[in-house]
């Protein structure tokens, strides 16, 4: 998953993009019907990594 202000280059299909601001933001996750785990802080979502990678 990249969440960026500008598409990622790659043409995979399996490549998800959320689009984002340029400004700083804040990402939050929803869960959905969240099975035991999650409600039991025993899963964790993936990481997010910052990029610096800016605007085309």
């Amino acid at each position: 998953m990249t969440v960026s202000a500008s598409p990622p280059t790659t043409d995979s299909p399996d490549h998800a993009w959320l689009p984002a601001p340029q400004h700083p933001f804040f990402l939050v996750l929803r869960i959905y019907q969240p099975t035991e785990d999650a409600l039991s802080e025993r899963w964790t979502p993936p990481q997010v990594v910052r990029s610096n990678v800016g605007p085309l």
